[in-house]
């Protein structure tokens, strides 16, 4: 990728590209986590290869792991 577009992205964001990427594919897969989809099957569908790094970086970016996520979900549809 271009030095002079990744600098003016940083400048523009106030965060990396990647950051931005990594961002982007967390949120996507928190919506794919409320379907029925394990989630490895999320992980690699997010275009992430390594499921304890989606583990890593789902955690920095939504404050919490997947699989509470998908707890927190599974109890809440069973309160209804």
């Amino acid at each position: 990728m271009c030095t002079v577009f990744l600098q003016f992205f940083k400048k523009a964001t106030n965060i990396t590209f990647s950051e931005f990427v990594n961002r982007y594919r967390i949120h996507k897969a928190a919506a794919l986590l409320h379907q029925d989809k394990s989630i490895s099957e999320v992980c690699f569908e997010c275009g992430f290869n390594n499921v304890t790094y989606f583990n890593k970086i789902f955690k920095q970016v939504m404050h919490e792991t997947p699989s509470k996520l998908k707890r927190n979900l599974l109890v809440g549809s069973h309160l209804v």
